[in-house]
């Protein structure tokens, strides 16, 4: 027979994973659009300097995606551990 607290535990770790899967669904969908984003900014032309904007945008892309990706990760490892 489960005890209230383990139905609580069972609940949250629910909540973890719909939050964990929802960032991981924000990473990827900021990653195709900095892959879309800059992929764009290169074939356009724009004359002398026109890497910089590109390359910035693809760099501020990455790191959110790195963020996100990490912090979906690190909630998947914090269930498992839980569930130990």
């Amino acid at each position: 027979m489960e005890t209230t607290t383990t139905n609580d535990i069972k609940k949250q770790q629910k909540t973890l994973k719909t939050l964990s899967s929802i960032f991981a669904l924000f990473a990827w969908l900021v990653a195709l659009g900095t892959i879309i984003g800059t992929g764009y900014l290169l074939f356009t032309p724009r004359g002398i300097g026109a890497w910089i904007l590109p390359a910035f945008t693809f760099i501020a892309g990455f790191l959110i995606f790195l963020f996100l990706y990490a912090f979906a990760k690190i909630i998947n490892i914090l269930i498992e551990i839980s569930n130990r």
